[in-house]
């Protein structure tokens, strides 16, 4: 009777995991944990660059149209308004205090905005901008004969990939920092004369 219960006991099947069955589990499971963890980072790198792009396009789009609200002073003075820095111009300007400003002043005015969109001082925290394009400039380049204007927002990314401007003209060239992080949106539009 005894051999009886031995050989019922061999006989009946085993349940539960084995341990190589565990270990095998825990490592497909870690691996597809890292794989998510990985494309977090990636998802959050790609999300920065294309917030900096927008940003560099709202910017850009911003420089047109004030260009064309106040044509009168590129026209007349282009030396003035079209600058090879914005952010290096406006360092030079001191904020003009009118409420019905003329062109001149309006000028001036456009370049303290732009500078400050660039550098990101409508957000600010601790008193530190934190809202723009990180080492950022605009440069912008007037035709006189044709009334077409380029604008080339330059800024720094976060991923060293290749120039921005490797296959741009002097122009563009000279806009910004030369780098593998340099960043460049360029826009070209007409601004004449109504």
């Amino acid at each position: 009777m005894s051999h009886m219960i031995l050989c019922r006991h061999q006989t009946k099947s085993q349940k539960g995991f084995s341990l190589i069955e565990t270990m095998i589990t825990l490592f497909v499971l870690t691996t597809g944990l890292l794989g998510v963890a990985a494309s977090q980072g990636i998802a959050k790198k790609s999300a920065y660059e294309s917030n900096q792009r927008t940003l560099a396009s709202f910017i850009a789009m911003d420089i047109a149209e004030r260009l064309r609200l106040n044509r009168q002073e590129l026209i007349s003075s282009p030396e003035q308004y079209a600058v090879d820095s914005v952010v290096t111009s406006a360092l030079s300007i001191v904020t003009p205090r009118c409420s019905a400003c003329g062109q001149a002043q309006q000028r001036e005015k456009d370049l303290l905005h732009w500078a400050a969109l660039l550098q990101g001082q409508q957000v600010v925290q601790d008193t530190r901008a934190i809202g723009g394009l990180k080492q950022a400039d605009a440069c912008i380049d007037y035709d006189t004969n044709n009334g077409k204007v380029l604008i080339v927002i330059s800024w720094t990314g976060r991923q060293s990939l290749i120039d921005g401007a490797t296959d741009s003209n002097n122009f563009e060239k000279k806009c910004g920092t030369s780098s593998n992080e340099r960043r460049q949106l360029i826009l070209r539009t007409l601004v004449k004369d109504a």
